[in-house]
């Protein structure tokens, strides 16, 4: 697991980057004597997505869509394909879609907002289902047995987390939506975003 600065979500660490990166390009290009008009149309053709695994604290396996369209999503141990490689698409607010390198698809409910839903891969849309925050646990009052540096991924439809559905660290293991809790400390709902990396 990296060092991770505390207060810093995964979606703000993805973009300081890119924040500086601009910067000096538009420092660069004032003494060039661009204008900012023609840095700014130019700016897309260069600007990249920061893909990111996401790994469990329990099996530290990687979230994986198994290479398919409209599949399930499961736990696959971390190897470094593209159907481990996560971006951030469309936002509401904090909640962002999560979307496979692979397919280009995003991780969702798919209509089933029950406790225990399977997450499935689907076309991205504008529905609450297919948006996810990267959210600390044990922000309220009360016992926390969460350890510093995990995190949850939580829906913005059902304000569920993800989970690893059989609390275990099995290849291929469905991951679920689930009620989120702090005060157990249950790994199989905790992940760490980790940016540039191929996971643990």
């Amino acid at each position: 697991m990296r060092f991770r600065i505390k207060g810093t979500s995964a979606v703000g660490r993805a973009f300081a980057g890119r924040r500086l990166r601009v910067s000096l390009a538009i420092a660069a290009a004032s003494l060039l004597g661009l204008s900012v008009t023609s840095l700014a149309q130019a700016a897309p053709a260069s600007a990249a997505q920061a893909h990111f695994v996401i790994y469990n604290a329990h099996s530290r396996d990687c979230i994986s869509n198994g290479g398919v369209s409209n599949g399930v999503v499961t736990q696959y141990p971390c190897n470094g394909s593209t159907n481990q490689q996560w971006y951030w698409g469309g936002a509401h607010g904090s909640y962002q879609q999560l979307k496979n390198q692979t397919t280009g698809q995003c991780v969702g409910l798919a209509g089933n907002l029950a406790n225990g839903a399977d997450l499935k891969m689907g076309s991205c849309s504008s529905n609450d289902q297919y948006y996810w925050e990267v959210s600390i646990p044990c922000t309220g009052i009360g016992e926390c047995m969460v350890p510093p540096g995990w995190d949850w991924l939580q829906n913005q439809a059902s304000l569920r987390v993800i989970q690893v559905g059989c609390n275990c660290d099995t290849k291929s293991a469905v991951l679920i939506d689930e009620n989120p809790n702090a005060t157990a400390g249950p790994p199989d709902q905790l992940w760490d975003v980790d940016y540039g990396d191929q996971g643990p």
